[in-house]
């Protein structure tokens, strides 16, 4: 058998197994593991063959993982085996390594294929090895401990394919588990393979949301904007904020989008989370078991957006296209009756100020003028609900409202106070530090007061730099040092009265 054919033999079979795995995961599954089987004996070395071999069998385990918890979620296993065999499979995939690039002339594509293909079997089996885990110490460990040994070979081979198979003629039969790490992946190997996994997705909005969804759960900021960057070449901000022009679209109202996307998906999997499993079924499924997490007109606003990004369009199809997209625009700019609720906005807000937060100074005030033009926006609908009404629902909404984080009277003077903080801090970027002084005055707390302090401090600092007589320099930056004082006092007192301020 020559290589070029069993290679692209393999890597055949892997996509259809992929791409069916829902409707034949049993035959296509067998069919793998008897192909790697005939291949075996012709991987010999570090040539393309053996390089290709490699990683179809880290996609072998990850399936085979993804198939026991797939008879588990139909019943025909019991939860808490299935999720044993399951992270043993995930363990022996995440830990083979990726293929070794040997680039040639001519050869730069399948190579790139292997490394597309590497990361999202590691992006995969990683997040579900965090998922398997959750809440249970040394879990991982005890994996190992228990399966990764003759029996529990012989114990995943039955599971798979029954005990009337034959070992003897099974890739999965007569491969030796050996060294299995305990490890669980580290976060920032995780966000390295998400990013490389992407491509490997075409951008699909199902994979997307997935990822968001276990950055989600483990309460880590992911920044959304690094997979966006995969898929669109677009500006991070625009200056047309104000209106819904489908060429004005920006990385930013595409982060917006995912970041409603997981948060709504989110709430409804809370919502509808299925208990039946106990303690032993995962907080989310792999992304091939996993429910559709977008409507139709989310879908559907997203592939308008990828096909004019990507000048797909016909002279039929583009201005259906751009109004689709224009409409969307509308929803996610919170322009006049956007329908938006309160909560997700604020979770906009929130979110794009904490990325903000973390990135290099021009990022940081694009995220944090994106932020307070949300907070602008939900200060208008808190006045609303202060007045004991409540913010309308559309018929055919682009985000579903959720009753369970409906913002109630009681909380909208911590959120308009929350706003405030967010508008001063965007003039204290912004450079505007007497503006940004007269707004933190205005909300006297805490946090405020330190901000206020930190502002008076650069304020003499400036003034130390600046052209004027050195009497009244001196005179000004004593009065700003003298505020900063009386400021970082004002905190020492709310401490002593309040000891929670202290915490």
């Amino acid at each position: 058998m020559s290589s070029f054919p069993a290679k692209y033999h393999v890597l055949q079979v892997s996509v259809g197994f992929y791409r069916d795995f829902v409707e034949e995961a049993s035959f296509l599954h067998s069919s793998f593991d008897r192909v790697l089987h005939s291949v075996q004996p012709y991987v010999n070395g570090p040539d393309e063959l053996s390089r290709t071999f490699l990683e179809m069998k880290g996609h072998f385990y990850m399936h085979a993982g993804t198939f026991l918890l797939k008879m588990a979620q139909n019943n025909k296993a019991r939860w808490r085996d299935a999720c044993e065999l399951a992270a043993l499979c995930y363990l022996k995939s995440f830990y083979i390594p990726e293929p070794k690039s040997k680039l040639t002339e001519g050869d730069a594509t399948g190579q790139d294929l292997l490394a597309m293909l590497a990361c999202d079997r590691k992006s995969q089996s990683g997040h579900m090895l965090l998922n398997l885990s959750h809440g249970k110490e040394d879990f991982l460990k005890e994996i190992v401990d228990s399966f990764a040994n003759k029996s529990g070979v012989f114990t995943l081979f039955e599971s798979l394919f029954g005990s009337g198979a034959s070992r003897e003629r099974s890739f999965l039969g007569t491969d030796d588990m050996g060294d299995v790490s305990t490890q669980a992946p580290a976060q920032g190997e995780l966000s390295k393979y998400d990013i490389g996994a992407v491509r490997t997705h075409c951008g699909s909005l199902q994979h997307l949301v997935w990822l968001g969804l276990q950055w989600n759960s483990m309460s880590v900021l992911f920044l959304l904007h690094k997979l966006l960057e995969q898929l669109f070449h677009l500006p991070q901000e625009t200056s047309r904020l104000e209106t819904d022009a489908p060429e004005s679209i920006c990385l930013l109202d595409l982060e917006v989008f995912l970041l409603g996307m997981v948060f709504t998906s989110n709430l409804r999997l809370q919502e509808k989370r299925d208990t039946h499993g106990g303690t032993h079924q995962p907080p989310f499924l792999p992304l091939l078991l996993s429910k559709q997490y977008c409507t139709e007109k989310q879908r559907s606003w997203w592939d308008a957006v990828r096909a004019l990004m990507r000048k797909k369009t016909t002279p039929d199809s583009a201005p259906k296209l751009k109004l689709l997209v224009q409409r969307g625009l509308s929803t996610l700019r919170a322009l006049e009756k956007h329908g938006l609720q309160p909560a997700l906005m604020i979770h906009w807000a929130r979110s794009l100020q904490k990325t903000g937060i973390i990135l290099n100074s021009c990022e940081q005030k694009e995220y944090t003028a994106r932020s307070v033009y949300y907070w602008r926006k939900t200060l208008l609908s808190l006045e609303t609900i202060k007045r004991h009404q409540s913010v309308p629902e559309p018929t055919d909404p682009l985000f579903e409202h959720f009753r369970s984080v409906d913002v109630q009277v009681f909380q909208v003077a911590a959120y308009k106070e929350e706003a405030h903080m967010a508008i001063a801090m965007l003039e204290a970027v912004q450079g505007k530090t007497d503006k940004a002084l007269l707004a933190f005055e205005a909300i006297r707390s805490v946090v405020a007061y330190w901000n206020l302090a930190v502002l008076c401090q650069r304020k003499a600092e400036e003034l130390e730099k600046d052209d004027m007589l050195p009497a009244q320099q001196e005179e000004q930056r004593k009065t700003c040092l003298l505020k900063r004082k009386q400021y970082l006092m004002k905190i020492i007192d709310e401490s002593s009265s309040d000891p929670s301020v202290a915490d």
